[in-house]
């Protein structure tokens, strides 16, 4: 099938069948821009990550960048990494197919968790693995030198925990500059916090239900929703830890700080953000994978300055 995207580059296709689709973006003065999506579930709707498209004069480079733990911020070893042409979205785990090391693809990786690699232009699909921790895939590209193409990846999950991680590139020119996560939570008292930026609201703490636990035990200090990492420039990433996910409502949004008077403008949906949720289920083996729950959601295509992602309570799906 063949369709056209609107004025604001957007495009949809319905009643797919299940399985793995491919879209390829293509426009006079540009290289082609492929995308693959799996639909593995009845009624499924998958909004594509905003893909750049590149101009067909860019020239070959080199593309490099940091892995990172996704709560203490330190550059990782041994990391594991892998490559393969294309962008794709909802990948398993344990999905090997067109994957080469990075070091066989002529590339090379360090004990800092710093990576780099030689290649034509156009987009790139990223595998990281590395024992204790959950695979995570990342997109980059090739357009002449691009650095600083970074991710981070979540050590493996307590039963009952879950991760939220933000994260945006450094854009040329610059989009998103400080970007910053919010998330409402449930309390003890029937009622909401909200864990954000500045420090004295970045930690909540179920034992005193409030910002403050003077007194507490380890595990009281233990019981809380954090957040881990705050990043106020690109390339920048966010991690907020919910130690032990209750009955109630969650909900977790993004504000563009930087431009927060300015409530018409672009930066945000021009910035490329992304969020990675990873929650292990009471009950579930959290070393494995394929029981843990894992979704990515991709900055809308809409003006503003701020970005309601999704609101969920335990007892059913959510939304967003």
């Amino acid at each position: 099938a063949t369709t056209t995207t609107d004025s604001d580059g957007e495009f949809s296709e319905t009643s797919l069948a299940l399985g793995w689709h491919s879209v390829t973006y293509s426009n006079s003065g540009y290289i082609d821009a492929n995308v693959s999506a799996l639909l593995d579930t009845d009624g499924q709707t998958t909004e594509l990550e905003t893909v750049r498209m590149l101009p067909d004069n860019c020239t070959n480079g080199t593309m490099s960048g940091t892995i990172t733990d996704a709560v203490t911020g330190d550059n990782m070893s041994n990391v594991s990494l892998s490559i393969r042409s294309g962008v794709f979205e909802n990948l398993s785990p344990t999905d090997t197919q067109g994957f080469i090391t990075i070091e066989d693809a002529g590339g090379s990786t360090d004990s800092n968790g710093t990576w780099s690699i030689a290649a034509a232009p156009g987009w790139y699909t990223i595998k990281g693995a590395k024992s204790g921790y959950y695979t995570n895939h990342f997109n980059v590209y090739s357009c002449g030198n691009q650095a600083d193409q970074n991710n981070s990846m979540s050590e493996r999950l307590n039963e009952g925990e879950m991760r939220i991680m933000l994260s945006w590139p450094k854009t040329n020119p610059v989009t998103g500059t400080d970007l910053d996560s919010h998330l409402q939570i449930p309390d003890n008292a029937s009622s909401t916090f909200h864990v954000q930026y500045p420090t004295s609201k970045r930690t909540f703490y179920y034992a005193t239900n409030t910002y403050e636990c003077p007194s507490c035990s380890s595990d009281q200090l233990n019981d809380n929703v954090t957040i881990d990492k705050d990043d106020q420039t690109p390339p920048g990433d966010e991690t907020i830890t919910i130690s032990k996910v209750r009955s109630g409502t969650y909900s977790f949004s993004v504000h563009n700080i930087t431009n927060r008077d300015n409530s018409s403008i672009t930066n945000l949906r021009q910035s490329r953000a992304k969020v990675r949720v990873i929650y292990c289920p009471v009950g579930a083996d959290c070393s494995n994978q394929e029981e843990v729950f894992k979704k990515k959601f991709h900055v809308p295509n809409a003006n503003g300055t701020l970005w309601r992602v999704f609101t969920f309570n335990s007892s059913d799906s959510g939304s967003g």
